[in-house]
């Protein structure tokens, strides 16, 4: 059964490793070009006039069958929820369009995994979402900064000012 996201996250701010599947776990975002376009769909999420400001992308990492995203979001849950809503029908509307496609893209809906306030905490989080194309046999470390669909080169870059 279908619990609310609201019952799930019950408070007003916080950070939340949020991911989701492709539909029948198909590689749906296997290429670039999709990939992109998912990133472009968050980013109107992101700045819609219902959540802007109010949900920060952390880090993500884009896959060819998966996504995932840590956010901090502020002034309730119901926020978080438009930003999915807004960024997950952009993404899906486009994508169904240019294939020629009806249907769902993604599996289900996202899951929110709650993301405890501790500094190891969240970096253990941002890790394991940055890491995703090591797992994958993608990348090698040494290479993940290459990976353009991680969070993980932009933090490589600050870690060289």
């Amino acid at each position: 059964m279908r619990i609310s996201r609201r019952r799930l996250l019950f408070n007003p701010s916080g950070i939340v490793h949020k991911f989701w599947r492709c539909h029948n776990r198909g590689y749906l975002m296997e290429a670039d070009s999709t990939k992109a376009l998912y990133m472009k769909s968050t980013g109107i999420g992101l700045k819609h006039r219902n959540t802007d400001g109010k949900v920060l992308l952390q880090a993500y990492c884009v896959m060819s069958n998966h996504s995932h995203q840590i956010l901090k979001y502020t002034d309730g849950v119901d926020v978080l929820s438009r930003f999915m809503r807004v960024a997950h029908g952009e993404f899906g509307r486009i994508f169904n369009k240019f294939f020629k496609r009806t249907g769902k893209v993604a599996n289900e809906r996202p899951k929110t995994v709650v993301v405890q306030e501790a500094e190891r905490s969240q970096m253990r989080a941002h890790m394991y979402v940055e890491a995703n194309p090591i797992r994958a046999g993608i990348r090698k470390f040494e290479n993940l900064k290459l990976y353009r669909f991680s969070s993980f080169h932009f933090l490589r870059l600050r870690s060289r000012r």
